[in-house]
């Protein structure tokens, strides 16, 4: 589900976390039923956004150290976008606190970020961690080539499907263009300030 190779285990983790809001929130009257639609819908995609960001991060911390911050610089800009949604309608913060409340209460006891991209990233970040550990010292032959996907050349591809038979150019390339379109909500973050009828830019995250 984070759209990266043999994560399939990482990512059934990160989506049992994710669904709950669905059940546990009120069901909505009148004008919020729209807000409540794409509230419900941007929780559901975390693990294609948030979770998919969170294992770049500890790959980047792992195998490149000076790449960490472009991902980080997504979860700055998800948690921006957040306040600009927050502002215009309200429920946001309401689910989101609602969803998130046992992160957001950590994160306010330490000062830290109370932003949706955060909230979720901590959410995440324990069992990222565990899933690329388990992986030890292939981690950064196997999903290192992701952590900078624009700097990718000839070459590195392919060594990369030389060392992995199950791998294919167009699995890899599909990875890639998941990695460059995750990158970019933090690179052009001109959709931060855009309204907010729905969360995402466009078609939003690509799965």
């Amino acid at each position: 589900m984070t759209g990266f190779p043999g994560l399939a285990r990482a990512s059934c983790l990160v989506a049992a976390a994710a669904f709950p809001v669905a059940a546990q929130a009120p069901a909505p009257r009148g004008n919020e039923r729209e807000a409540y639609q794409e509230i419900a819908a941007t929780l559901m995609a975390m693990p294609f956004t948030v979770g998919g960001v969170a294992v770049m991060m500890v790959v980047a911390r792992r195998c490149r150290p000076d790449k960490e911050g472009q991902w980080k610089r997504v979860i700055d800009a998800i948690d921006q976008r957040f306040v600009v949604c927050a502002t215009q309608e309200p429920r946001w913060q309401v689910d989101v606190s609602r969803e998130f409340a046992k992160e957001e209460a950590h994160a306010r006891a330490n000062g830290s970020s109370v932003g949706y991209g955060s909230l979720a990233l901590e959410r995440f970040w324990s069992s990222a961690t565990r899933q690329i550990d388990e992986r030890g010292t292939a981690v950064c032959a196997k999903l290192g080539l992701f952590v900078d996907p624009a700097a990718v050349s000839d070459k590195a591809r392919a060594d990369y499907l030389q060392a992995d038979p199950s791998a294919t150019p167009q699995k890899l390339e599909a990875a890639l263009q998941r990695a460059r379109s995750l990158l970019a909500f933090g690179i052009d973050t001109a959709w931060i300030d855009r309204p907010c009828r729905t969360f995402w830019p466009d078609a939003g995250p690509q799965k």
